[in-house]
């Protein structure tokens, strides 16, 4: 996270270019300037649009990896942080104040559909359908699962005028009041087979209480088998081993390493996992 000073008709980055950064205004005022878009059949929404101190900006392209729809100009002498997308959880984590003013101006974004919806045609609310879906897909992709509901519970708050938008959510979301749904597995096998990353979010995801108990041990269980890498489904396995090790899947990934070490004639670490005992207070190998 950087921050630089922008003098008064400065330019921060143009349209129609590729800028890896998300950008928090610290002081004085910026103007969003949309000249060219998918809104051209209304005059009403190619209007500048000023932001003033603790507004976000350019999140909206970067998250959803797209070209700047707009050009960002200063109005008066600024400070502007930014940060790459690379940072964005982080700095969710680590700074509160900043994360809230990221995440309302991302809400408000959502809220303005309404006033969007009344103007553009039926393609382009599409397209804005799209974004915030983006948005949220980006929030599970990176293990922001409460921050992800926010998104859809902020869609639903809009109003009727946005069913479209809530349906384009529900049709790849993967969590239902705050828990794992049963359809989960068969998504992550549709959508996220190939993204380890996502593979990786959701599995750290499971620390944070989110899942069914009843569902918990099928979904660790069906995700740890969509991991190709052999070192990583065996590394991830030794995590999860220990919660489930009383139930079937907790025998089942148990055995599974004890194959695993057999094969390697790693006897040892074969009879170090095969003889497993669990207490109420503690779980414990036996070597």
């Amino acid at each position: 996270m950087k921050l630089i000073q922008v003098k008064k008709n400065g330019i921060i980055y143009f349209e129609n270019v590729i800028d890896k950064y998300i950008y928090v205004i610290k002081k004085g005022k910026i103007k969003l300037i949309k000249e060219k878009g998918m809104y051209l059949v209304n005059e009403d929404l190619k209007k500048s649009k000023e932001l003033k101190a603790g507004d976000a900006f350019g999140f909206q392209e970067i998250l959803t990896d797209r070209k700047r729809e707009d050009r960002a100009v200063a109005l008066e002498e600024s400070e502007i942080v930014y940060f790459e997308k690379e940072e964005f959880s982080n700095v969710l984590k680590k700074n509160i104040k900043l994360g809230e003013r990221i995440l309302n101006s991302i809400s408000n974004n959502i809220r303005n559909l309404n006033n969007k919806i009344k103007n553009i045609s039926n393609e382009n609310i599409y397209e804005e359908s799209k974004n915030i879906k983006n948005i949220y897909l980006y929030f599970l992709k990176m293990g922001e699962f409460q921050k992800a509901n926010k998104i859809l519970e902020r869609i639903k708050e809009t109003g009727k005028d946005l069913e479209f938008v809530e349906k384009e959510v529900k049709n790849t979301h993967i969590i239902k009041g705050g828990n794992i749904t049963e359809k989960t597995i068969d998504i992550l096998k549709e959508n996220y087979v190939e993204d380890k990353e996502i593979l990786q979010s959701i599995l750290i995801g499971l620390n944070k209480k989110i899942f069914k108990k009843k569902l918990k041990e099928k979904v660790v269980f069906e995700l740890l088998k969509l991991i190709d890498d052999e070192k990583e489904y065996i590394e991830n396995v030794e995590k999860t081993i220990e919660e489930f090790v009383e139930s079937d899947y907790g025998k089942k990934l148990r055995y599974e390493l004890v194959r695993y070490y057999e094969k390697r004639n790693q006897l040892s670490e074969a009879l170090r996992r095969y003889f497993f005992v669990s207490t109420k207070k503690e779980k414990n190998f036996i070597i």
